[in-house]
């Protein structure tokens, strides 16, 4: 009899499995924006394929992905203020909650219990529960009678805490929960920081969770805070002179490189990558390059940094030695390059090139296109493993 009941167990289990629709291969997808179609398309990077695409109720302008640890659901914040979700087992779209007309990001918390949405209008952090998928909090950036302030740059912190900047009033904040450890409890403002110079932008984290850096529009100047030892201004770096332009705004910061001891910044509007000491947050030296940088991104191992252009030099990457700061190569590879992203273990680099459409996948160890995918419009590549990295 027991024997019978082990069979009966087999095949039940056996059924079950057959009949859920889900791919249990989580890992082995990456999710690329297809912005004019305001879709996400979902690729196999086992077998390079478009397995689907997921149509969104979405602006997909700067568009990003954000992934809850236990790799269930992913989210995406939308420039007409819809938070997507999207089920990360059946590759299937989950509804949407709006929270404002114009959001510009967003940040999981340390714990995945958390979403914060940074908001252009009107201005502030909406504040939502993964477990039911709810508001549970406005936290509006009020700076006047009637007036707020557009919020950006936001990232997650250390003991599940948010920071982001407020371009109108020159400020940045950090959100902690009153209770860390309670996914229920209340966010509130803690700090409320001064910047180094006027509207402050594009925001990031150093990887070991201490320092928070903005760039400025119209500026030189970059702010930047120690978490460690908190001031009620932040701190500066300043381009002004070694910088023969001042650009429009600097690239999106997620993509600076941060190697070693080194961060690596495109001085966008010149051709040079400027190069800071992490340890003092000081600028060291400058190291010119083949054009306009947009994206200066390290390679897993931090022995590399890809960089990838506009103007002239868009569609080549030029790859240079982060010990020696020598050119190594240079691809060319596509046109509009939107967005570059490496597998966690830096075997392939994932192109987007937005004026050709396609997706191409480059063999990291000898430069080599393996692979172009055609896509609509492709801009910002998301992996699951950002799920596992602090301020993606």
């Amino acid at each position: 009899m027991r024997y019978i009941n082990f069979l009966l167990f087999l095949f039940i289990t056996s059924l079950l499995t057959l009949c859920t629709p889900r791919d249990i291969r989580v890992g082995s997808f990456i999710y690329v924006v297809e912005r004019e179609n305001s879709t996400l398309a979902v690729i196999d990077i086992e077998n390079y394929q478009v397995v689907k695409r997921i149509p969104l109720e979405a602006n997909l302008r700067h568009a990003t992905i954000v992934f809850e640890p236990s790799l269930k659901y992913g989210y995406i914040a939308t420039r007409n203020g819809k938070l997507n979700r999207i089920n990360l087992e059946t590759k299937e779209y989950d509804g949407y909650i709006e929270t404002s007309k114009n959001s510009i990001g967003l940040a999981i918390s340390q714990d995945g219990q958390t979403i914060a949405v940074s908001e252009y209008e009107p201005g502030g952090i909406t504040i939502v529960s993964v477990k039911d998928f709810k508001i549970k909090q406005v936290i509006p950036a009020k700076i006047g009678n009637n007036k707020y302030s557009k919020v950006t740059g936001l990232v997650d912190g250390p003991e599940n805490s948010f920071i982001c900047a407020l371009m109108d009033s020159n400020e940045i904040w950090i959100l902690k929960r009153e209770n860390p450890v309670d996914p229920e409890s209340p966010y509130k403002i803690t700090h409320k920081i001064k910047t180094a110079d006027l509207y402050p932008f594009d925001g990031l984290i150093t990887p070991d969770g201490r320092y928070y850096v903005n760039a400025h529009f119209k500026s030189n100047i970059l702010s930047f805070i120690d978490l460690w030892n908190l001031k009620d201004r932040a701190e500066k770096i300043d381009f002004g002179k070694y910088s023969k332009k001042t650009p429009v705004k600097m690239p999106h910061m997620e993509a600076w490189a941060n190697a070693d001891e080194k961060i690596f910044i495109a001085a966008n509007g010149e051709p040079l990558l400027h190069v800071i000491n992490a340890k003092t947050l000081k600028y060291s030296h400058s190291i010119p390059i083949i054009g306009d940088g947009v994206y200066t991104v390290v390679h897993p191992f931090q022995k590399e940094i890809w960089i990838t252009f506009s103007g002239e030099s868009d569609g080549k990457i030029q790859i240079i030695d982060t010990r020696t700061e020598k050119t190594i190569k240079i691809l060319d590879v596509g046109k509009k390059i939107y967005h570059l992203a490496f597998t966690p273990k830096g075997d392939r680099a994932f192109v987007s090139s937005n004026a050709t459409n396609e997706l191409i996948v480059i063999r990291t160890y000898d430069y080599k296109i393996i692979k172009r995918i055609p896509l609509n419009s492709p801009s910002g590549i998301f992996g699951v493993w950002r799920a596992y990295q602090i301020g993606l």
